[in-house]
């Protein structure tokens, strides 16, 4: 058996922390850009869902934020690799290891319920009504 010694385990271990800190800031960077275009989108709607599968003229919000994350997976491939341990990482629906980080992390934001905290903290007032 090949032994690293506490050098590359101590390594490893911050390794391993700095990837869920990576993957913490990229579910809330996700979840504002859902919100951002589900406002967009649908300012008026009265609940999540129904804000965030309403179609744009790109798309309805998943997609749309999906498709800004793009870009960033292919200019920063490590964080391709730190999606890859997402329970939603799926080669099956996306054609690119970029997109389906993008799908995984858009996944985790809304299943998660993080993005609909973020807009139910954003979203304008509902009219009081009479």
């Amino acid at each position: 058996m090949i032994d690293f010694g506490p050098e590359f385990k101590e390594a490893f271990a911050s390794y391993e922390k700095n990837a869920v800190t990576i993957k913490f800031h990229l579910v809330e960077k996700m979840a504002a850009a859902i919100v951002d275009a589900a406002l967009d989108i649908a300012p008026n709607a009265e609940d999540f869902k129904t804000a965030v599968h309403e179609d744009g003229p790109d798309g309805h919000a998943l997609i749309v934020a999906e498709d800004l994350f793009v870009p960033i997976f292919e200019k920063h491939p490590e964080l391709v690799n730190i999606m890859r341990s997402s329970a939603e990482w799926d080669m099956q629906v996306r054609t690119t290891p970029q997109s389906a980080a993008a799908y995984a992390l858009a996944t985790e934001a809304f299943g998660y319920g993080r993005a609909e905290a973020l807009w139910e903290e954003r979203r304008p007032a509902a009219a009081p009504s009479l």
